[in-house]
């Protein structure tokens, strides 16, 4: 089960609700052990800061804000619950300011300048070293019991998850989706669940933090240390946002002005429908100047919503010309970029038009010369394969030219004696018959057949 105030997250740890010995170490006064026993002194010290920061972690500490511890409301939440009166709190405060998790509001102010970084930094503590040397310290921290001490390490923490959700969004528009009121800026950082019961000084801390760190660019009333006027963010992670222009400031000014057109417009209709509600139940009653008084009213007002609405819709057209002008810039940006990066590249390669023309021409006296040599080669080699192919041609003409005619029939004798030594049957022997005489007349005839000279 999840723990819901600070004095159930300490009645629910182990080391305090199984030691009797242990719970009563941890609640009597500590700064006495811390030379008597420096070891138990370090521990206590280190179960108090562990329980104060998960508490503030998960928004259940007591104290004037979420990012704010007061001894006194840790002591007052401890004694209600019935825990007993914590007597080392101061002590364990200041240890903690001494190791870097707390930090007074006066420190936290004066940070904000140079002067005051030099007086908390420099010397603050060369005085309090002077003072330990005497023993005049204070070592009881009582001092720190009573003023606010703010916890450095959630600011920083809830601040960079403000910047993550910044970037989160898409950002299309950087020119007017990157610039915020005071009071576009608080409720963007409650946006998260985690952040939703953030008060309007936690969420200015939040702002200081990045604004230090110069991840915001903060402009305010009279470029002083004055309202805050408005807090331009980043557009990309990373990275820190240029500085503010007029145009920021005129973008802004359109944006909250429609936003107030636009609540006065919902203002009005929500007049106007409850007039005419009256002037419904002012009939029903019968009461009719009462009623005709709610139709005057009604219809005062319905001319004033046509003229905001009519104000409402030139803003809006207005805005959306703000932000065409805006992707306008952006392409142009790019254009000249890319502009600039093409003439680089073919500056660096030396890509001119004479050079192409040189490259073209003497690609082309290369390929001509290629060619020329191919065709002397494939002549060369063809040439002598051709005539040894028409060689052997002729000599196989030759070879069936030299058959005579005396071979040709010799060749058919031997071939109708190659015929009558088969064994045959008598019924087919006239048929033997009738084709040797056959093959003989063929052999007269082939005999007769002149010879090509």
């Amino acid at each position: 089960m999840t723990p819901t105030s600070f004095t159930q997250l300490i009645a629910e740890d182990v080391e305090y609700s199984r030691s009797k010995a242990r719970a009563k170490a941890l609640f009597g006064p500590l700064c006495i052990s811390r030379l008597v026993n420096p070891d138990g002194f370090k521990s206590n010290v280190a179960w108090w800061r562990r329980h104060i920061l998960q508490a503030a972690r998960m928004g259940i500490l007591p104290g004037p804000g979420r990012f704010s511890v007061q001894g006194t409301n840790l002591v007052e939440a401890c004694v209600a619950a019935g825990l007993g009166e914590p007597q080392g709190i101061g002590c364990v405060l200041g240890e903690m300011v001494s190791q870097g998790d707390l930090i007074t509001e006066t420190t936290w102010k004066n940070e904000a300048s140079w002067t005051g970084w030099a007086i908390e930094w420099v010397v603050k503590p060369s005085a309090s070293w002077v003072l330990d040397q005497a023993g005049m310290s204070g070592e009881d921290g009582k001092a720190f019991l009573t003023q606010p001490l703010l916890l450095t390490h959630l600011i920083k923490e809830k601040a960079d998850g403000v910047m993550e959700k910044h970037h989160h969004r898409q950002i299309k528009y950087p020119v007017t989706d990157t610039i915020y009121s005071l009071k576009d800026f608080i409720e963007a950082s409650r946006q998260e669940e985690a952040n939703a019961n953030l008060s309007i000084k936690d969420v200015k801390f939040l702002m200081e933090n990045l604004e230090r760190r110069g991840i915001v660019r903060v402009e305010r009333e009279d470029r002083g240390q004055g309202k805050v006027d408005l807090i331009k963010l980043p557009v990309h992670p990373g990275t820190f946002p240029d500085p503010i222009t007029e145009a920021d400031r005129g973008c802004l000014a359109v944006r909250s002005t429609l936003d107030r057109v636009d609540n006065q417009v919902h203002e009005l209709q929500s007049q106007i429908d409850r007039l005419d509600e009256e002037a419904k139940t002012y009939v029903a009653s019968k009461q009719k100047s009462r009623a005709l008084m709610a139709l005057r009213r009604k219809h005062r007002l319905t001319s004033i919503l046509e003229h905001r609405c009519s104000a409402q819709g030139q803003l809006e057209n207005m805005w959306l010309k703000m932000r065409e002008a805006t992707s306008d810039v952006e392409v142009l940006q790019a254009y000249e970029i890319g502009a600039t990066t093409l003439s680089g590249i073919m500056t660096q390669g030396k890509l001119t038009p004479d050079r192409v023309a040189s490259v073209a021409e003497r690609m082309q006296e290369a390929l001509a010369d290629h060619a020329e040599i191919d065709e002397a080669m494939r002549l060369g080699i063809h040439g002598n394969g051709e005539e040894e192919g028409a060689e052997e041609l002729e000599r196989e003409l030759e070879e069936m030219i030299c058959v005579s005619p005396e071979a040709k029939k010799k060749g058919v004798e031997d071939l109708v004696s190659n015929l009558q030594d088969l064994s045959v049957s008598s019924g087919n022997e006239a048929i033997l018959n009738q084709g040797e005489e056959e093959g003989r007349r063929l052999v007269e005839e082939a005999a007769t057949i002149p010879l090509p000279e």
